[in-house]
């Protein structure tokens, strides 16, 4: 049920239908085709994957429905199609798929109800976005998402997300603060790194492992509250976190990462449970 490429020489003006029963196109299926000029999606499909349509010039015509859940980066970088749309937010089927042109400062964006979940790199770098309303529908917060929105003050994420994907909110220096619902299982490596406004973290009961790089480089953070439900805290997780002052680490967590509070040069105190049977370099 995955189209997983088109192989040998495609003819100028090539028109494609997938055939219905597809459930997700391959990343790179249709790399650099460009003689390809038509594509309909049928509504089996529900993922497209990283550049599946990457350098398609020529193609112009593009039929997708909703049932499309998650386009990947770079899906349809470089097509005709993608290029002749307006400058904006845009969504394929219920995945919001990018930021298409130049953000103007002071840009407010809610995402529309019924989107599933946000692509990756969607609003990199989108300096001028200062508030962004995440739907309730949606459930995934890819890679790098708003990696670089440093205009961006707050975020409250909805409790239908239930990943954060990893440098999701890098470098967002303008970030104070950050509401993560009990919702979310996995928040991914480096995802607020560098953040560096953040005074405080409230990390939820359902997260069990804090990823490498979680939250380096935070350097106003004083305040990090950690659930009982956490068990491993990453290589370099709070590496050069220069606000913090102390540390209580829950009895459920077993392991300390390498360089974990490396250059937390105001850290005067750390309590380190008897669970704790590792503690890297």
């Amino acid at each position: 049920k995955v189209l997983y490429t088109y192989k040998g020489e495609m003819s100028d003006g090539t028109e494609i239908e997938i055939s219905p029963g597809t459930v997700s196109v391959s990343g790179e299926a249709f790399y650099g085709c460009s003689d390809l000029t038509s594509i309909i999606i049928p509504n089996s499909v529900t993922k497209i994957g990283w550049g599946a349509f990457f350098d398609c010039t020529s193609l112009t015509d593009v039929t997708v429905s909703d049932s499309v859940e998650t386009v990947e980066d770079r899906a349809f970088y470089n097509t005709a199609w993608y290029n002749a749309l307006p400058d904006g937010v845009v969504y394929i089927g219920k995945a919001l798929y990018a930021y298409k042109g130049e953000m103007p400062a002071g840009a407010e964006i809610e995402i529309s109800p019924g989107t599933v979940s946000v692509s990756a790199g969607a609003f990199l770098d989108c300096t001028g976005l200062t508030n962004i309303e995440i739907s309730h529908s949606v459930t995934n917060i890819e890679e790098h998402t708003f990696s670089g929105c440093t205009g961006l003050t707050s975020i409250e994420i909805p409790d239908s997300v239930t990943e954060i994907g990893y440098e999701a909110f890098e470098n967002c220096t303008g970030l104070k603060s950050v509401k993560i619902p009990d919702s979310v299982t996995y928040i991914g490596r480096r995802a607020f790194s560098g953040c560096t406004n953040l005074t405080s973290i409230k990390i939820p009961d359902s997260v069990t492992s804090i990823d490498n790089g979680t939250f380096s480089y935070c350097t106003s953070l004083t305040n990090i509250e950690f659930p009982h439900s956490v068990t491993s805290i990453g290589d370099s997780a709070f590496s050069d976190c220069t606000g913090l002052t102390n540390i209580e680490i829950p009895d459920s967590v077993t392991y300390i990462g390498d360089s974990a509070f490396s250059s937390c040069s105001s850290l005067t105190s750390i309590k380190i449970p008897d669970s704790v049977t590792e503690i890297g370099y």
